[in-house]
């Protein structure tokens, strides 16, 4: 966790952590995704031992967070903006150099979206029975404010099979269903022939793409989305270039939990959420008045749901 204040032995102990070029390439990468030891060693080509001795340095610094999800341990760059502004613009500059490793980081992250993807693909079938665990009756009622008033511009990012869109049409606003899945789409818009529903546009479109094809609008969607995207944090900016001003974003998703099985039940990248975490993302990526409502266990998931509501700044 980073300090309030540095001490001159802090800010000794982290020059020297960043004299280190292997030291310096972890930051580079781990100041732009979440990433655990395997996809290190992937990214830097370097083995797993020494990888692990060089993050234990830097975690020691200062420099690093960790967080476990399952049974994998995930580590991130820490922020030194308020601390070390300077240093922190340092950072950055590496972040913008042109590197092999970052090359590799975006191999690594299609690689984690394929995993998501061949899964989804592969349950298209029975997408309606599989979701059907992860909902939650409460969820849906601390979500519904998010939609109103009447009449707004509405995108559901990851609409899969349209489960929701009856839900959403009764607003009567203008709906984007949006999906990477062809598949998918197609039974959304089946449902929507058989309900009679007006008003929706069907996008296909890759959430991880960082550009989504959608006009800006009142109110975005992720209805138990979120841990099938390999950065979320990059998604959260993506919704927001395309939130209006004072529009909002509603998550509905997964609190962190221990399930392995989730990654091949539902496509999972992430064992869920924190709502520190989720909080600190919304805010990176222009959101504000955040508003977090965690629920009752999903006996039939096996984790706790939670509604995330926040307001594009």
């Amino acid at each position: 966790m980073l300090k309030n204040s540095f001490s001159d032995e802090d800010h000794t102990l982290i020059l020297k952590a960043l004299a280190d070029e292997t030291r310096l390439r972890l930051i580079r990468i781990l100041q732009k995704e979440e990433l655990n030891v395997q996809e290190i060693c992937e990214i830097t080509t370097l083995p797993q031992p020494k990888i692990s001795r060089h993050l234990a340095v830097l975690k020691n610094s200062n420099l690093l967070n960790d967080r476990r999800d399952g049974t994998r341990i995930f580590y991130t760059a820490v922020n030194l903006g308020k601390n070390c502004p300077s240093l922190a613009e340092y950072i950055k500059t590496l972040v913008g150099s042109d590197h092999p490793d970052l090359s590799r980081l975006e191999k690594v992250i299609l690689k984690r979206a394929k995993e998501s993807r061949d899964v989804m693909h592969d349950l298209a079938d029975q997408w309606d029975e599989v979701i059907s665990s992860l909902h939650h009756p409460g969820a849906a009622v601390f979500a519904l404010p998010g939609f109103a008033p009447k009449g707004m511009k509405i995108a559901d990012l990851g609409c899969g099979t349209g489960l929701l869109l009856p839900l959403l049409n009764r607003f009567d606003g203008e709906i984007y269903a949006v999906d990477q899945s062809e598949v998918m789409l197609s039974k959304a818009q089946q449902r929507a022939e058989e309900n009679k529903l007006q008003n929706i546009n069907f996008i296909q479109s890759d959430l991880n793409s960082g550009e989504l094809n959608i006009p800006k609008c009142d109110a975005l969607l992720l209805h138990f989305v979120m841990h099938q995207i390999p950065s979320p944090q990059s998604l959260l900016k993506s919704i927001a270039k395309c939130c209006l001003k004072n529009g909002r974003i509603i998550i509905v998703d997964m609190n962190r939990h221990e399930d392995e099985s989730t990654r091949d039940r539902f496509g999972s990248v992430w064992l869920g959420f924190d709502q520190d975490q989720l909080e600190e993302w919304l805010q990176d990526a222009g959101f504000s008045q955040i508003n977090f409502s965690s629920l009752q266990e999903n006996s039939k998931a096996g984790q706790n749901p939670f509604v995330c509501i926040a307001v594009k700044a």
